[in-house]
């Protein structure tokens, strides 16, 4: 399934831009197209209200409201988001089991897993969904994995060391310690070390970015940075003093530079304006430059990873790409800012799947299908599988 997104020519209707999809069945000889919504209806359901934290924003968008309760249609929008984008499909697509899907403009910021077909009944239950960078393209083989570079417990400044006990809010305000993320590393040290697959952590003082070229000098078949990450939107130089925290990426006009995840001393160098090849702040842009041809997976278990500047169809500019240009296969990335504590906890469910033999695809959904039983969509529905 192929979404496109369409632009007013200013003669003929649809007098508005907006998306279509392009679906072809296994035994279709051709695609069906199927109208879905304009630019503006969507956009008016995604833009994220004043003083609207991203735990509510997230709880409005994949929230049907309660059939018994008529004054929660005033708020909750998961009925009208999924009459958008979904509804218009599924006569095409019942009975389906697996879908692959390339979303395109504004439809880059939607966790489909947790369109609510039904009231607290996500999409996740009814399909497997692979999102794919191009259609069509050859499924990727069944994997094994023999090595893994995990980074988590990071010392962003000196004296902040984390412990399993001191959870963050979320990983990418404040640049603040993130138990999580020890708890994440720990948890995937021992698995690796009853199933045999070599381990090697960046953690604490020793996750700087010289640490992790060297790292990828290994090849690590997976990947996975446990870390705060971030997506800036551009800023005009004049609005900022150039002495102010992480001046020089917040008004840089490459989305690349403007996209990142924090290593070792990254919180110092924003604070202080350091720039430079060992600054801390490992940018998309820094990362678009490296080899990571031989890495199978990389996992960003961090806050907004799959953001950046929508640029027309050419896709999104940030991690995603930078990790794209620089050859890694499969990416589990985030489209908001993911609680640290759930974090944490996704992550062991998906690795204690993924260890037994399970593909990287249907590891994380079955961790997420766990909490999806027992918590919101804001604490499961945020990472999303690219192939």
């Amino acid at each position: 399934m192929q979404f496109i997104r369409y632009e007013h020519n200013g003669y003929f209707e649809p007098y508005t831009d907006g998306y279509f999809a392009l679906v072809t069945l296994s035994e279709s000889e051709a695609p069906m197209k199927v109208n879905l919504c304009t630019d503006e209806e969507l956009g008016a359901i995604l833009e994220k209200r004043e003083g609207e934290t991203t735990s509510d924003y997230v709880q409005r968008l994949y929230t049907r409201p309660d059939p018994d309760l008529p004054e929660d249609s005033l708020y909750f929008s998961g009925d009208r988001l999924y009459t958008l984008i979904w509804e218009p499909l599924e006569a095409i697509l019942s009975g389906i089991d697996t879908i692959l899907y390339s979303p395109v403009g504004q439809l880059n910021k939607i966790a489909f897993q947790a369109l609510q077909y039904r009231w607290e009944d996500p999409l996740l239950n009814h399909h497997v969904l692979i999102q794919r960078r191009f259609l069509p393209e050859p499924m990727p083989a069944p994997q094994t994995f023999s090595s893994i570079t995990v980074a988590g417990g990071i010392h962003y400044s000196p004296g902040t060391q984390p412990d399993e006990e001191q959870l963050a809010e979320n990983r990418g305000d404040s640049w603040l310690p993130l138990g999580g993320t020890v708890t994440e590393l720990n948890f995937i040290r021992q698995l690796s070390s009853k199933k045999g697959i070599a381990f090697r952590a960046l953690d604490g003082d020793d996750a700087t970015e010289e640490d992790f070229r060297d790292a990828l000098t290994q090849q690590p078949e997976i990947l996975h940075l446990g870390t705060h990450g971030f997506f800036l939107p551009n800023t005009p130089s004049d609005s900022l003093s150039p002495g102010a925290p992480g001046y020089a990426f917040k008004v840089s006009s490459n989305p690349l530079q403007r996209s990142g995840l924090l290593l070792t001393g990254g919180n110092d160098s924003w604070q202080n304006g350091t720039t430079g090849d060992n600054d801390g702040i490992l940018t998309a842009s820094e990362i678009s430059n490296m080899n990571l041809l031989n890495t199978k997976l990389v996992v960003l278990s961090a806050c907004e990873t799959g953001l950046g500047d929508i640029q027309g169809d050419e896709g999104v500019y940030g991690l995603q790409r930078a990790f794209a240009m620089a050859g890694a296969g499969q990416l589990i990335m985030s489209l908001w800012k993911v609680p640290d504590q759930y974090t944490a906890e996704l992550m062991q469910l998906f690795y204690s799947a993924l260890f037994e033999g399970n593909t990287p695809l249907h590891s994380l959904r079955m961790a997420q299908q766990t909490l999806a039983k027992k918590t919101g969509p804001y604490n499961w529905a945020a990472f999303v599988l690219v192939q």
